[in-house]
Parts: C-alpha cells; structure tokens; sequence
C-alpha cells in the first residue's frame, strides 16, 4: 500500500516532467532562457551567366519611348496590335546575319511602336557586343508594322 506521502510525492515528479515537457522549470525561479535561433549555414551561390547584357539604341530607348505618357482620350478609337501583327516583321530576322550576329549569340529587342514605326528600340546581347546590337537596332528601326496612333511594344528573344 502506498503512503500518502509516496502518492504525493509520485504526484509531484508527474507534474514536474509534464511541466519540464512544455519548457516549463520546476522548482526553479525563472524559466530557462529561449534556445538561440539555429545559425543559418550560408551556400554558395551557384555561378550564373548574365541574363542579358547591357542595352544598346541608336536612338530613343524602349524605357524611354514608354516613359511618355500617352494621351488615351486620343488614341481610344485606334485599335491595339494583335501579337501575330506585332511579332509578323519580326518573323524573318534576316537583320541578324546581316549584322554578322553569330548563332551563339543571344539577342533580346525590346521595340516600342506607334504609326506603323519603331519609335524605341533597345537591343541586348550576350555575350555582350554592341557593334551587333547597334546593327540589330538600325535593322529593327527600319521594320515597318501596320499603322495605329496607340502605342504598343513588344519583346523577342533569339
């Protein structure tokens, strides 16, 4: 038979671990202090090529030409671009070998177009050489698009 004293005593070592189990102290003045938060173990970056290079334009940039506000109480009647009308002068990049831009070349043109015309062009390529992107950018610029006073853009990639 188990003495009272036992039986409290047997109640008081249950409480303990129960309240020691929930980071509780027993017995104790203060709580134990929080554990530190784990150290983040830092991994090294993998190496990445550049998404693109810097931006060449031999005239008004894309960022620019949209940088304009375009006044849309103007331009509500004309209709926007389909994406086939936009990406159609663009189809046939003979721009590309005619500026010697080598197979391994990535290019990216951002171009900006209003009446018909580039009005903002950017070019980037990777690995980066401007006397292409430059080149790309004279070709683009001398694309033609089906005409409408709103502005659109677009962006390709080869």
């Amino acid at each position: 038979m188990i003495s009272t004293l036992e039986r409290d005593a047997n109640m008081t070592v249950w409480a303990c671990a129960l309240l020691v189990a929930g980071s509780v102290a027993c017995g104790a003045d203060a709580p134990p202090p929080p554990r530190p938060p784990p150290t983040p173990v830092p991994t090294p970056a993998a190496p990445q090529e550049p998404a693109d290079g810097p931006g060449h334009s031999t005239g008004t940039s894309y960022d620019d030409a949209l940088s304009v506000p375009e006044d849309m109480a103007s331009v509500a009647g004309e209709r926007e671009l389909t994406n086939a009308e936009l990406a159609q002068p663009m189809r046939s990049p003979a721009f590309l070998s005619a500026c010697g831009t080598p197979d391994t070349m990535k290019v990216t043109i951002r171009v900006v177009i209003r009446d018909g015309a580039a009005i903002g062009v950017t070019v980037r390529t990777v690995p980066d050489d401007a006397t292409v992107a430059e080149c790309i950018d004279k070709g683009v610029r001398g694309l033609a698009w089906p005409p409408t006073k709103r502005r659109d853009s677009m962006t390709t990639a080869f």
